[in-house]
């Protein structure tokens, strides 16, 4: 190889290190889009946690490329975590940690929204404050909207604004703020949104009982939304309707509309549960290529670690630049294909994960809707029936504190009995269980599918408490106590059960479903309605 090829290639491998170094920027802007996209799935199906997770990473790596507005967009979004799940004092203390956010005008107006959402959502601070910094913070957000002329966030804040005021009866001022809201919509193309703050107009008019405007309107928004898949707003319009023949007494239409409104939920229900069947394929493709996903990509780590050491004598001996040049074009090649391969897989693990975090979220909220469907039809039913309907209620609700668990904290195949027992229990004195629970629950992790069973179990032993007790001041004693490394469970109401009861339905299901956590000495004394039986906690890997 002559002078001129030598210093080709030296010149060749300088090229692609400074251009390497130049796309760092775009690798990192491209990560964070990455993540941030990744956190909206997580929040768009509920889990939280991992939602959290992503938005974490998003701020590390902004702070440690010093891109300040991202680590504000970021602390904004976590923000509003914190705020849908209650924890409205985080939230603030960390809206109230950003500091300098009024040279970006736009996360600002954001950061204003966020913080009057926790104040007015937070029922443990002072009426009168969280009043007063409500009305300051969506002032200031305004004025700033509406002097940078951002329409698409002053339309929000006018929407948002003019439904509290309509529940607040000041209809003249919310029909106002209503209207720009629908008129900036319509400027900035957001169709949804603008047939949102419609749907807002007409449920004002229907709370001002003004049967002309409402008749007028509602006709024009059916026609809009009827043949769309808008389920939930569908719903929403047509329970509006619905509300305004009820005022009238016009039995028929209110009949008709609310029917409409539940048939727009069920349409709303099948669209998930269609969706959650077919992402089950995902599941089973990315299962297939998760290891060699995995393998590949800790490949194409070590190829880059060598291909950088290698880079570093680039400039020591020519010699060595021409073998580099020769490594280097091959690896390449390599890395193309494998980057292919690893984005591939890449989304379809991302596609896996998503199916999962909303496969407990859909079925937790199905299985809800359902609990209320079963204590809607409770009512006006006689005592047998209510009873009948109430234990399914509860067998349906242990499952769904499950699912619960699963996504409002984090993602974990183990579950503590003691949290999942007090979830069971806080539902049975929701729907009225008045007897007292001495509850003393060692900490234990059970595996998800089987620790279902577990709160099978114990709503089966609390209905039949509800069943057999009789006394007022009966006590529920419920306890599940360790030793030696095993676990013994003990349930006693003190009523007294027939002698027969062993064989009946209810203590034969209790079995059948002690059997199914692998329980040993399981024991039934009616005189005392006591249940006792012993078992082994899974291991955490």
């Amino acid at each position: 190889m002559d002078l001129k090829h030598i210093c080709f290639s030296f010149l060749a491998v300088f090229y692609f290190s400074f251009n390497s170094f130049a796309q760092e920027p775009t690798k990192v802007q491209e990560q964070i889009k990455e993540h941030l996209d990744q956190a909206l799935r997580y929040k768009e199906i509920a889990l939280y946690g991992e939602s959290m997770g992503e938005l974490n990473q998003v701020i590390q790596l902004a702070k440690e490329h010093e891109l300040k507005e991202e680590v504000i967009r970021a602390s904004i979004s976590k923000s509003e975590l914190f705020r849908l799940t209650e924890n409205f004092d985080r939230g603030i203390d960390i809206l109230s940690g950003l500091k300098n956010t009024k040279q970006y005008p736009k996360l600002h107006v954001q950061k204003l929204g966020r913080l009057a959402a926790l104040y007015s959502e937070n029922g443990s601070l002072p009426i009168s404050l969280a009043r007063d910094s409500v009305k300051a913070f969506t002032q200031e957000a305004m004025e700033i909207a509406v002097r940078l002329n951002l329409k698409e966030e002053e339309a929000g804040l006018r929407n948002v604004i003019g439904f509290s005021q309509n529940r607040e009866r000041k209809f003249d001022i919310a029909l106002d703020n209503l209207q720009k809201a629908v008129d900036l919509y319509a400027e900035v193309g957001d169709q949804q949104n603008k047939l949102g703050a419609q749907i807002n107009i007409l449920d004002l008019y229907t709370s001002m009982d003004d049967h002309q405007k409402t008749d007028s309107l509602y006709p024009l928004l059916v026609k809009k939304i009827e043949n769309s898949d808008w389920f939930s707003m569908q719903s929403k319009l047509y329970a509006i309707i619905a509300i305004r023949y009820r005022s009238t007494h016009e039995k028929i239409k209110e009949l008709e509309w609310s029917d409409k409104a539940h048939q727009a939920t069920v349409n709303y229900i099948r669209t998930i549960n269609s969706n959650q069947m077919a992402s089950f394929k995902v599941i089973h493709d990315t299962e297939l290529f998760k290891n060699e996903s995995k393998q590949k990509s800790n490949a194409l780590e070590r190829q880059k670690g060598r291909t950088q050491r290698l880079l570093l004598f680039i400039s020591v001996l020519i010699l060595i630049v021409v073998i580099v040049i020769l490594i280097f074009f091959r690896e390449r090649k390599l890395k193309g294909k494998l980057d292919t391969t690893v984005h591939d897989l890449n989304l379809m693990n991302t596609k896996y994960q998503v199916l999962i975090i909303e496969s407990n979220h859909r079925i937790k909220n199905n299985l809800q809707m359902i609990i209320s469907m079963l204590e809607f039809t409770k009512k006006g039913l006689g005592k047998s029936d209510t009873e009948i309907i109430q234990s399914m209620s509860g067998k349906i609700q242990t499952i769904s504190a499950l699912h619960k668990y699963l996504y409002v904290d984090v993602h974990n195949e183990h579950v503590d009995l003691n949290i999942y027992f007090s979830e069971i229990l806080r539902h049975y004195k929701n729907i009225g269980f008045t007897y007292v629970v001495n509850k003393s629950i060692c900490s234990t992790s059970i595996r998800s599918e089987r620790i279902v069973y577990f709160g099978l179990i114990l709503n089966e032993m609390l209905s039949n408490t509800l069943e057999h007790g009789r006394a007022n001041d009966l006590v529920v004693e419920l306890t599940v106590e360790e030793s030696n490394g095993h676990y013994s469970f003990n349930y006693s109401d003190g009523s007294r059960h027939d002698e027969n009861a062993r064989e009946g339905t209810g203590m034969t299901l209790i079995r059948q479903l002690a059997g199914r956590v692998k329980a040993r000495d399981y024991t039934m004394f009616p005189e005392t309605g006591t249940y006792q039986f012993n078992f082994d906690a899974d291991k955490i890997d």
